[in-house]
């Protein structure tokens, strides 16, 4: 796998990061690299991921540098086609700010004039979004740490297997139909 790095120089991370990549790499057959260079970064990649730009409970003050020298990296329609794949998909870690329909988007907007940080709306609700997917996937990775965590519970059952049955409590069971369900109509609003 290949991982490209693309940010100002001035949000790049720790350098000593770098080279244990590489080294990593080497036993993997992987390759990575750090760019300010949008264009040979974005160029003929699967998968673009990007992050938050602001950070809740940051001094809104410091929102104001990011944004300004994260402006051009947003990612946009334009940005996507420029990869030369028209199957890249995108991805988020989540909560984005794709619009300004929330206080922070608000904020940023009124400051900035621009109507989304870090991916437009466009993007984040496009058939190229698999940020929904990725969040579930996430869920689940914690979901199996809390059951892990939890130890022999007087309701778990070993099944011929050894897989590990919990019984969760009726609202939480509740809770995961009600967001499966919202997923879907998601998808269904974005056309998947």
């Amino acid at each position: 796998m290949t991982v490209r790095i693309v940010c100002p120089a001035a949000l790049s991370g720790d350098p000593a990061v770098l080279p244990t990549s590489e080294r990593i790499c080497c036993t993997t057959s992987g390759t990575v690299f750090d760019t300010e260079d949008i264009e040979q970064g974005i160029r003929g990649v699967d998968f673009i991921y990007t992050d938050t730009w602001v950070r809740i409970g940051e001094p809104v003050a410091r929102w104001w540098d990011r944004v300004t020298i994260l402006a051009s990296y947003r990612v946009d329609q334009d940005l996507l086609a420029r990869t030369g794949n028209p199957d890249a998909k995108y991805l988020h870690n989540l909560p984005a700010i794709h619009n300004a329909q929330t206080t922070i988007g608000l904020q940023i907007y009124e400051e900035t004039g621009l109507d989304a940080a870090e991916e437009t709306d466009e993007v984040f609700k496009s058939k190229a979004s698999i940020v929904f997917d990725q969040t579930e996937n996430r869920m689940h990775a914690i979901k199996a740490v809390m059951v892990a965590s939890l130890g022999t519970r007087h309701d778990e059952t070993k099944t011929d297997d050894s897989t590990r049955v919990v019984a969760l409590p009726g609202p939480c069971v509740q809770a995961l139909r009600r967001h499966r369900a919202q997923q879907a109509a998601e998808r269904s609003a974005v056309g998947d």
